[in-house]
């Protein structure tokens, strides 16, 4: 009964990934749009960000609809830092901060709300997202597409209409010491993205999956607490086409999920601990008896 329940949920979930690979709208900027333009210069020239050195831009107010409405950063080489400032929008398709086709850039320290998704990369590289918090976003609270070798970390994604945190055809960035929790969807998706680490991350209480790889392969999945989602903890799952293998998956916790771990006959080559004497993830359901603990697990006692 539980793979069929699976089955018909992973067919729900395929039709919301068909609309994930196209993930984020490219919108048009609309009125009331602010550029951190890349000759360095703000517009409009009252929005409540400022530079000077044309290095570091620190928001000095809120950026908020309807006077504002979202951010574009195309200066690369630079940090935007919200000051703990928010930006918020109108739940439209409008994206929160729009980085595209940029690298070297660091967004810290601001609060993004009411977007399409809360803070958006795509086609850029070597970015850095830290210590950001995005909430009630519609797709996702930060999201990833065609983008590689950037480091998401400290962020706060929660209650977002779809995902927490959301990777389309990225490979190879760090998705760190981030809280993903009570998101609809999932707290954290890998779609088609490849050579990802996933460490030291909560991904607890969202609506249906805490980690969902979907058609991705060699990604270290380590160090997380894995908890209370409402479907299943993690999920590798992959498409007719494309593997979902040769995953790492070790030191989580996974607690008091309905089904702890699903994954699909075809994806293959997954590995469920680091090897002796580091070992797998804690599995609260699990009814055997631990008898050894200590770094080389030679010691006798429960660890």
């Amino acid at each position: 009964m539980k793979r069929v329940v699976f089955v018909l949920v992973a067919i729900l979930c395929l039709l919301s990934v068909s609309s994930i690979t196209g993930l984020i709208k490219v919108v048009k900027a609309e009125s009331g749009t602010v550029t951190i333009n890349s000759d360095g210069s703000v517009t409009p020239f009252n929005a409540p960000i400022s530079t000077v050195d044309n290095v570091t831009y620190t928001f000095t107010g809120n950026v908020s609809y309807p006077t504002y409405n979202g951010i574009v950063v195309e200066r690369s080489n630079i940090v935007v830092d919200g000051n703990g400032y928010t930006v918020q929008g109108n739940n439209s398709d409008v994206l929160g901060l729009n980085l595209t086709d940029i690298s070297n850039v660091t967004v810290k320290n601001v609060n993004v709300k009411g977007f399409s998704t809360g803070i958006y990369l795509r086609g850029s590289s070597n970015n850095i997202v830290s210590e950001n918090t995005a909430t009630a976003n519609n797709i996702g609270g930060i999201g990833l597409e065609l983008s590689t070798n950037n480091t998401v970390i400290g962020n706060s994604a929660t209650a977002n209409m779809g995902d927490g945190i959301l990777l389309v055809n990225s490979p190879s960035n760090i998705v760190g010491g981030n809280n993903a929790t009570a998101n609809i969807d999932n707290g954290i998706l890998l779609s088609y993205s490849n050579n990802n680490t996933v460490s030291d991350t909560n991904a607890t209480a969202n609506g249906q999956y805490g980690i969902w790889l979907y058609t991705s392969s060699n990604n270290t999945i380590s160090g997380d607490n894995i908890i209370a989602n409402s479907l299943d903890g993690i999920v590798l799952h992959q498409d007719f086409n494309q593997s979902c293998s040769n995953n790492t998956i070790y030191h989580n916790n996974f607690i008091g999920n309905p089904v702890q771990a699903s994954v699909d006959s075809a994806s293959v080559g997954n590995a469920w601990d680091n090897g002796y004497p580091s070992g797998g993830n804690y599995w609260s359901d699990y009814n055997g008896t631990d008898l050894h603990s200590g770094q080389y697990q030679n010691v006798t006692g429960s660890d």
